[in-house]
């Protein structure tokens, strides 16, 4: 799995804290008001999962979907 580099990610959701006094609603919102470009592209199979409670931010490895069930 390759490492994604999400410090600046990181960054700009501490950088909003401070300057708006919570945290993020989504990382959609760090772009919206303008504390990042884009949200960087991630390899298949791999997701962020931000916590807007607290700020957290991490790359996880999504679930692969479960296989459909056949009718009998």
């Amino acid at each position: 799995m390759k490492n994604i580099d999400i410090s600046y990610l990181k960054n700009a959701i501490q950088l909003f804290n401070g300057q708006e006094d919570r945290y993020p609603r989504d990382i959609q919102e760090l772009v919206q008001k303008h504390y990042i470009q884009e949200l960087p592209a991630l390899p298949n199979g791999q997701q962020i999962v931000y916590n807007p409670a607290n700020g957290e931010i991490k790359v996880v490895r999504q679930a692969p979907a479960p296989a459909p069930q056949a009718k009998p």
